[in-house]
């Protein structure tokens, strides 16, 4: 599993690639850290690379949403395939969690509802 970012001005774009599972998943919450404390506030996980997603990787987005709602900041994933959705819908994540197809979607969502 590995962790990339940019910053697109106002939004932090990290893209995430492999396996989330409970021997990544420390290192999956380690990564998103400094990203969630960005002063930007917005975040957007790009999923399209990552190719299972496991409970404990659950546990570390919803600890990130969490953590995004508190510092009244945003969060989306984009990019997810069918198989990651499903899970996401199969775990009700999908009801708390924004899930959109693209990255440009992900920002024009965030930019237009003030995210």
């Amino acid at each position: 599993m590995e962790v990339s970012h940019k910053i697109a001005s106002d939004v932090v774009l990290a893209r995430v690639e492999g396996w989330i599972d409970a021997t990544t998943a420390k290192d999956f919450e380690a990564a998103l850290e400094p990203l969630l404390a960005h002063p930007t506030n917005r975040v957007v996980l790009d999923f399209a690379l990552v190719t299972y997603i496991a409970s404990a990787g659950l546990r570390v987005v919803l600890d990130a949403a969490k953590k995004m709602r508190v510092q009244r900041g945003r969060f989306v994933i984009c990019g997810a395939s069918d198989a990651i959705k499903r899970v996401f819908d199969v775990s009700g994540f999908s009801r708390i969690i924004t899930l959109v197809r693209t990255e440009d979607e992900a920002i024009t969502l965030m930019r237009a509802n003030g995210m």
